[in-house]
């Protein structure tokens, strides 16, 4: 994914919220099935969006770790609970 830019710590991959908060949570699940975390972004005009998004990514079994965000950016922080389910998520592609 990228090189080491200190001992121990690699890059993370970064995706942004472009469609349905429930579709790209699953895509997010998928991907956390073959990574160890991932970053969403996501542009908040109004709090209901971000509800929205943090309870279609618990759903699919996301754990948020940590959180950021600077003006009408927030930054997710994703790792998996489980790999219960990968198996299923990775075969439906």
């Amino acid at each position: 994914m990228g090189r080491d830019l200190r001992e121990g710590v690699r890059p993370i991959e970064t995706f942004r919220m472009e469609r349905s908060p429930e579709l790209e949570a699953k895509n997010i699940a998928r991907e956390l099935c073959s990574k160890k975390m991932v970053s969403l972004l996501i542009k908040v005009s109004d709090q209901s969006i971000l509800d929205r998004v943090v309870k279609a990514l618990i759903r699919e079994g996301v754990s948020i770790f940590a959180a950021d965000n600077k003006e009408d950016i927030v930054i997710l922080y994703l790792t998996r609970r489980d790999k219960k389910g990968c198996s299923e998520l990775v075969s439906s592609l």
